[in-house]
């Protein structure tokens, strides 16, 4: 499985949060507060940050289903899929908090603020940068859902080259 440098995670994730409050911090400017909350922005801005809460959990599904596929490997290869399984599965549930945090904390700036300009281009801004970091983890969670994918590929390859090799022994060893 492949692995990125923290550093190069950190960058992207405070890349894209400065450009999600950059890029609310211009939507803001550019509209009225009053439109935005006949629209009912505060509470479709909120359910972003519900939405990658299934892809967390179809996440959390395939490695629990690839706990029960290690019969084929060896016990180094146990072992190291296991405490790698443990590191995402904290990961996971990090990214699981995060979102309950920015949804409650989104709602909270949203029921505080008055509808008034100066007072809500900050809010939107924190908002912004927290929905940039959610595209960013979302970002995260499908490139390990597609690595599951791909070792669950691997494994399958390898048992059925194990089973043609063990059809041609015995198709040898019979003739």
């Amino acid at each position: 499985m492949q692995k990125y440098s923290p550093i190069s995670l950190f960058l992207g994730a405070c890349l894209s949060t400065i450009f999600g409050a950059l890029a609310f911090y211009a939507l803001i400017m550019n509209l009225s507060t009053n439109s935005l909350f006949e629209a009912k922005a505060p509470w479709a801005i909120s359910s972003i940050f519900l939405i990658p809460i299934t892809l967390c959990i179809q996440l959390l599904i395939s490695q629990w289903s690839l706990k029960s596929e290690q019969e084929d490997l060896k016990k180094t290869e146990v072992r190291r899929l296991r405490g790698l399984l443990e590191q995402k599965n904290r990961h996971i549930y990090f990214c699981l908090a995060f979102y309950v945090f920015s949804f409650t904390a989104t709602m909270l700036l949203f029921s505080l603020v008055s509808q008034s300009i100066n007072t809500f281009k900050y809010p939107i801004t924190i908002v912004g940068g927290l929905v940039g970091l959610t595209l960013y983890s979302i970002c995260w969670i499908i490139h390990e859902k597609k690595e599951i994918s791909d070792f669950k590929a691997t494994l399958s390859d390898r048992k059925r080259q194990r089973e043609n090799q063990k059809r041609r022994k015995e198709r040898f060893g019979n003739d």
